[in-house]
């Protein structure tokens, strides 16, 4: 099993394999190097019975330098059954020997290059290239696994850090919206008290209107304050029994002034029958909701409705309680709807 091993362990295990199979008349040494293709040098990352000098010199071995060298610059199988001239990279007292220096491939990219040590005069058969090829294969796959776990580690960590540096910054905007908020509703309720002079019945409305905005956007600023619970799916949700009216009423009171400004008249119905904002009032429909959260939907598909409607359209609120004491809410507009575009870069929002 290749989960929790690193690429130099697998790859320490995958050279100890391959020397001990006996597949090849091999000497009891050889080495796995990978490829840096930018740099064109090949790095030492496993290996089996070097001497201690190659440990060294072999660390790292430029495209075209000695035979492994070789084997990353044509992209080959390079053989040798002696110290010929193209075995570059020595060390005093080393006996005869060959090479079998083969490329690791992943389609036409270089991955790097396995390397057996051959006893001397060694005879190469085509079996034994057929099964070098079918090791590199082999060696491909795994090595860019690795890669690609290792990309996916770099990214999570790079998403984590990105995230929570998000968090913060929206935590730390929230609580400075959050004070100039409240002394705008601070002003707002001494306004309301009247200690100077009377207001009158439109400054006393307006005054109304000020509050209530206030509020909701308080009630935005914490939305966001969750956001960490909300992105780790931890979201508390606070459960009680609400008055579907006054939820309702409330949404319908932050967007009246929006569509007033494009004449678009709200209507409500109720089990299809229509009713006065009036006669809402009056509605006695309980459920178990989270109030905030539910008064945020409402707006949310009120705005829109009003957004995308055309001029001097209509939007209808349908109020439906079943037999089971189910309620179904719908909010529906005279706008032209989404293009079909839209409607397929949308689906899977």
């Amino acid at each position: 099993a290749l989960e929790g091993l690193s690429l130099k362990e697998v790859l320490k295990k995958a050279i100890s394999v391959i020397i001990n199979s006996h597949v090849i008349s091999s000497k009891p040494s050889g080495s796995i190097f990978l490829s840096d293709n930018t740099t064109q040098t090949l790095s030492l990352i496993a290996e089996q019975g070097l001497h201690p000098e190659l440990l060294i010199k072999c660390n790292k071995v430029a495209f075209g330098c000695c035979h492994c060298g070789l084997a990353a610059s044509t992209q080959k199988i390079q053989f040798t059954n002696c110290l010929n001239g193209d075995h570059i990279i020595t060390y005093s007292g080393m006996q005869p020997h060959g090479h079998y220096c083969t490329p690791i491939m992943l389609g036409s990219t270089l991955l790097g290059v396995l390397n057996i040590y051959l006893e001397a005069g060694h005879k190469p058969s085509a079996e034994e290239k057929e099964f070098l090829n079918m090791l590199v294969d082999t060696l491909a796959v795994v090595i860019d696994r690795k890669y690609t776990e290792s990309s996916l580690v770099v990214a999570t960590k790079a998403s984590e850090k990105a995230n929570k540096a998000k968090s913060e910054f929206l935590s730390s905007m929230s609580h400075e919206l959050r004070t100039p908020m409240n002394a705008i509703m601070g002003f707002s309720q001494l306004m309301m008290m009247e200690l100077d002079q009377p207001l009158t019945s439109l400054q006393k409305e307006n005054m109304n209107e000020i509050s209530k905005a206030g509020k909701h956007l308080l009630e935005l600023i914490n939305e966001v304050l969750d956001l960490s619970a909300i992105e780790s799916g931890m979201v508390n949700l606070s459960i009680e029994n609400v008055q579907l009216a006054d939820v309702l009423l409330e949404s319908i009171q932050m967007v009246l002034v929006l569509a007033k400004k494009r004449n678009i008249q709200l209507h409500v119905f109720n089990q299809k029958q229509p009713i006065s904002f009036e006669g809402l009032k009056h509605l006695a429909i309980s459920l178990m909701v989270d109030r905030s959260r539910l008064k945020q939907v409402f707006i949310n598909l009120l705005t829109n409705a009003i957004k995308y409607n055309i001029e001097q359209g209509e939007i209808s609120i349908n109020i439906e309680t079943n037999h089971d004491n189910q309620t179904r809410i719908s909010i529906t507009d005279t706008g032209n709807g989404l293009s079909t575009d839209r409607k397929s870069g949308s689906a899977g929002m």
